[in-house]
């Protein structure tokens, strides 16, 4: 996973699936501009942004608006994330999740996973 990213995704190589950012006040041109500086951008099929939905983590609009986008149902879902309120809504909507550790840059260290 990608820092500062998460996924609902269909487990499908080699396209990942739906994206949201990993705070909700991220914006779509926010995304955009990193997923396209990173060269990732044509890996996601669709991309869930903080306008897009209303309410933000803990609640789980941003994982429930990517499955519906993607056609799936939500227990069908993996959710990559790397803060507790992250899986917090990944597991109200009914998601199974992975939760990815944040990398401190230029240091050696993880903050808690």
């Amino acid at each position: 996973m990608i820092p500062a990213l998460s996924c609902a995704s269909k487990v499908e190589a080699p396209r990942w699936g739906t994206t949201t950012t990993d705070g909700s006040s991220k914006s779509g041109d926010s995304v955009v501009g990193s997923l396209t500086a990173l060269h990732l951008l044509d890996k996601f099929d669709t991309l869930v942004c903080a306008e897009d939905y209303t309410h933000g983590k803990p609640a789980p609009d941003c994982f429930l608006l990517a499955a519906e986008r993607l056609g799936v149902e939500p227990a069908s879902c993996l959710v990559f994330e790397d803060t507790e309120l992250g899986i917090e809504a990944a597991t109200a909507a009914g998601m199974a999740s992975v939760r990815v550790p944040q990398i401190k840059w230029g240091t050696e260290s993880l903050q808690e996973a």
